[in-house]
């Protein structure tokens, strides 16, 4: 895709822009949310309901030192033993 706009129930817009975005451009090179640098690998709930704009970078080649922090990765709750729910 090259743009997708989601008109959320609260009367706002998250849209989010890939321009370059192609067969070979696969790769996010950089992306900003609200025009500010977002280096995180995911979007909480909470910030697309807030409406916005995150734009893509596309590029034919990884850009490996994007997203690669501890802190860019998603929650899981596979990384906290108390929180786990074991199914009998």
């Amino acid at each position: 895709f090259q743009k997708l706009s989601l008109h959320l129930e609260n009367g706002k817009v998250f849209t989010i822009t890939a321009a370059q975005n192609s067969s070979e451009n696969r790769y996010i090179q950089n992306a900003t949310l609200n025009k500010k640098l977002y280096n995180y690998n995911w979007l909480s709930h909470k910030d697309i309901l807030k409406g916005g704009i995150l734009e893509l970078r596309m590029s034919s080649t990884p850009e490996k030192r994007r997203g690669n922090m501890p802190s860019s990765y998603p929650y899981s709750f596979s990384t906290d033993p108390s929180d786990k729910v074991y199914l009998k």
